[in-house]
């Protein structure tokens, strides 16, 4: 039986390749395409009965979703987009999950919070801590706080789930709720909600011991 053409290649260093003429001796590989995520352009045909169907949709992924020439697109950028933009922005996450539901201390009634999105305005980090300082001073290292770890985009782009699928559910003052989540890369996001009305995050830092990231 013939061989195939890659059936004798071998592997040649590249001295030995710029020596049989394979390759220039400047020769510079190009770089590899940049990785996309897994959700970017994800989208589904559906076909909704009536609008109810895609209102329950809403109500599960908030602002997350949308449609599209008559598809549904996961908007996957929202949360970068968002705060990256300079200038002001409401995001709504969908409503309370029946994990956290399921995770609410016992002093907190859960009809203050079921059926309730989640809004993200950047009125969060223009508050100011009890320091002075506003809540961006968790994007950068604390001296105050020397084992909190400064925030990142991709930490931000996690809030949706530290909202649907926290670890822990705790409440803190008098209408607020700490939400924990441990982090892929270690330590602990917290993310604060007031429930006194709406479903406010009020804020987010990310617990942990520098040395262990």
């Amino acid at each position: 039986m013939p061989s195939t053409p890659s059936a004798n290649l071998e592997d040649v260093s590249r001295e030995d390749a710029v020596a049989l003429g394979v390759i220039k001796e400047d020769y510079s590989p190009p770089p590899p395409p940049p990785l996309k995520d897994f959700n970017d352009d994800l989208e589904a045909s559906l076909t909704f009965k009536n609008d109810e169907e895609w209102q329950s949709l809403k109500r599960m992924f908030g602002d997350q979703i949308r449609q599209k020439d008559g598809k549904i697109a996961w908007r996957n950028d929202l949360i970068r987009e968002a705060f990256t933009a300079n200038k002001p922005f409401a995001i709504r996450l969908g409503e309370a999950t029946p994990n956290l539901l399921a995770k609410l201390p016992p002093s907190v009634p859960k009809d203050l919070c079921a059926g309730k999105p989640l809004t993200i305005t950047q009125n969060w980090l223009d508050r100011k801590r009890k320091d002075g300082t506003d809540h961006r001073a968790h994007f950068q290292p604390l001296e105050t706080h020397p084992n909190d770890v400064p925030l990142t985009l991709e930490d931000l782009e996690l809030l949706p789930e530290i909202w649907r699928n926290p670890d822990k559910v705790e409440k803190t003052g008098w209408s607020r709720l700490m939400l924990s989540m441990k982090s892929p890369n270690g330590g602990v996001y917290k993310a604060v909600v007031d429930y006194e009305k709406n479903l406010d995050l009020k804020t987010l830092y990310k617990e942990g011991v520098k040395n262990d990231l």
